[in-house]
């Protein structure tokens, strides 16, 4: 028979308890099991004798509790406490990745990250091939630990199959479906965020020189956004840009004929370059930019970028003539009018006060 001994505390409530079974041999376990946000137990199906069992159909990275009673010929005793862990595995299949040219040699691979099976993510293997090659002919795995990467010493206009695997502490995932592309004449550029102007810069390579014949065309993207298209010389930047992950691929898009001065042939779109904006911030409001010409004086461009809320940024491009820039011609601020008159050149950093408004105008004065 199965003997219940219960020990109370001096309110009468039970602070203990425990069930011998004299002689009486276990003959059986059972297991319940429930996620840790489940009200619910659900069973787990055993029989015989042993201590241990494997619980299949749980979600990897998911917290269970877990426990177990016992049972003989005089019935079953009362459930264990319970016991906690959380199933972990490979990580899942990485979605097929994007290729596209870097080069004339090189190939640029991106791919999103997937499931982590509950462990995080320590790498990726990334193999590649000629798309007319044999399934035996796959690269040597390339060790990556971001999710993007530069293929080189290919040759041009071959396409090749691209397939990326993750990694983590339980082995490696299965392989993603193949993304292909093939090397050609892309620009090629670099692209790095400044946090003293607060702007993305793209350097291209080559400066194509008289942009009304020629330009790079520019897509930037930020977050999962909708992608949005520039023009641009040998530097183009993006002013302004909100914190977080931007992406940026260009084309070269050239005038087709004189004759047909407003029509311009497009290269292919090169591979992503990837920039994450980020700073000590917040970055304040953007000081009110108000600007003007004078009559008789030639036009300037100026733009107002933010870094913080204690300055503004103002990149001058003069036309021919203008030998600088007047501050303070009008202004709503004390501090913009007691700056009046005074004279700078690209590029010029004022203070400001953030909200605050300031005004411009050309100086042909050298």
């Amino acid at each position: 028979d199965l003997t219940t001994t219960r020990v109370y505390d001096s309110y009468g409530n039970p602070t203990s308890e425990t069930v011998s079974g004299g002689n009486t041999a276990i003959t059986d376990y059972d297991l319940q099991y429930k996620a840790g946000t489940e009200s619910g137990w659900s069973s787990h199906a055993f029989s015989g004798t042993g201590t241990s069992t494997t619980i299949t159909g749980l979600t990897a990275g998911t917290a269970y509790r877990v426990q177990v009673r016992a049972g003989n010929a005089a019935g079953e005793g009362r459930y264990s406490p319970s016991g906690t862990g959380t199933p972990n595995e490979a990580p899942g299949r990485v979605a097929a990745p994007t290729v596209a040219p870097a080069g004339t040699s090189k190939l640029g691979v991106h791919w999103t990250a997937p499931a982590n099976g509950g462990t995080a993510i320590t790498g990726y293997d990334v193999r590649h091939k000629l798309a007319t090659a044999p399934s035996t002919a796959w690269s040597v795995p390339k060790a990556v630990t971001g999710t993007s990467t530069t293929i080189g010493e290919l040759t041009k206009d071959a396409t090749y199959e691209v397939k990326v695997r993750a990694k983590n502490a339980h082995g490696p995932g299965e392989y993603s479906a193949v993304g292909s592309g093939a090397p050609t004449d892309v620009p090629e550029f670099t692209a790095e965020y400044d946090f003293g102007s607060h702007a993305i810069v793209l350097r291209f390579t080559e400066d194509l020189g008289d942009l009304s014949t020629a330009f790079y065309g520019i897509e930037e993207t930020f977050q999962s956004g909708t992608p949005a298209e520039a023009r641009g010389g040998v530097v183009y930047r993006r002013r302004n840009p909100e914190q977080g992950a931007w992406a940026f691929r260009a084309r070269t898009c050239r005038q087709r004929s004189p004759v047909e001065e407003t029509v311009f042939d497009c290269g292919a779109w090169s591979a992503k370059t990837f920039v994450t904006v980020s700073g000590t911030g917040p970055f304040g409001p953007e000081p009110t930019l108000v600007t003007s010409t004078v009559p008789g004086e030639l036009p300037f461009d100026v733009g107002v970028t933010k870094g913080g809320d204690a300055y503004v940024n103002i990149p001058i491009a003069p036309a021919p003539g203008v030998g600088g820039l007047d501050r303070g011609f009008p202004s709503t601020t004390a501090a913009a009018a007691s700056a009046s008159a005074s004279r700078t050149t690209s590029p010029r950093t004022c203070s400001a006060t953030a909200g605050a408004s300031a005004a411009f105008r050309p100086s042909t004065a050298a």
